[in-house]
C-alpha cells in the first residue's frame, strides 16, 4: 500500500540552548515511525546559528546555509527551536500555523502520516567522484488530487554525522 512520508525541518542553531530536547524529540519520533517515513534534518538559522567569533572556546562552527536561512524567514520562524512538519499548515491549540513547537511535533507528526498520500515520488541519483557533480532524476505521478497551485519538489543534499560543541540549557554540563 502506498503511504505518505513526513518531512521535519528542525530549525536550530549550535547556541540554542532548548533546541537539544527538541532534536531528541524529532529522533524518537523518526525511532517511532515505521521504516524511513519521516525524513528529519535540521536546519541551522536565526540568531541562535550564529557562530562565536575564532579563537572563542565553543560555537564556532557556522552550519548556516543560503537556503536554510532563507526558508526561516520565508516561514516567519519567531525563534529556535521550531519544526514544520511537510511544509503544512496546521491547527495547534485553536490557531493555524505552519510552523510548530517540538512539544507540538508529535501530534501534527501524526497527523500528517495518517494523510493519504497524494503523489508517488521515485528518486535516483549519481555522483560523478571525478567533478563531484550530483544528477537526480524525480519521477513524479499523482495519485489523488492535488492541491491548486504549483507543485515544486525539493532535493536535499545532507551532511551527517556532524559533532561540535551545543548549548544545552539546564542541563549539566551545559555544552555538550
Amino acid at each position: 500500500p502506498d503511504t505518505r512520508n513526513v518531512l521535519l525541518e528542525d530549525y536550530t542553531g549550535i547556541q540554542c540552548g532548548n533546541c537539544p530536547p527538541a532534536a531528541l524529540e524529532a529522533l524518537r519520533l523518526k525511532g517511532e515511525a515505521q521504516g524511513d517515513r519521516i525524513v528529519y534534518i535540521s536546519v541551522h538559522a536565526g540568531g541562535f546559528a550564529i557562530p562565536m567569533p575564532a579563537g572563542s572556546d565553543h560555537f564556532t562552527e557556522d552550519f548556516r546555509t543560503t537556503a536554510g536561512t532563507q526558508l526561516y524567514e520565508e516561514f516567519g520562524i519567531p525563534g529556535t527551536p521550531r519544526g514544520t512538519i511537510n511544509r503544512m499548515m496546521a491547527n495547534v491549540n485553536g490557531v493555524d500555523v505552519q510552523h510548530f513547537r517540538w512539544s507540538d511535533w508529535a501530534t501534527v507528526t501524526t497527523q500528517a502520516l495518517a494523510l493519504a498520500p497524494v503523489l508517488k515520488l521515485h528518486a535516483t541519483s549519481t555522483v560523478n567522484s571525478q567533478t563531484r557533480a550530483i544528477n537526480v532524476n524525480i519521477n513524479a505521478k499523482a495519485i489523488a488530487a492535488l492541491p491548486e497551485g504549483n507543485q515544486y519538489v525539493n532535493v536535499y543534499i545532507i551532511e551527517d554525522g556532524l559533532e561540535t560543541a551545543q548549548k544545552w540549557y539546564n542541563h549539566t554540563p551545559e555544552v555538550v
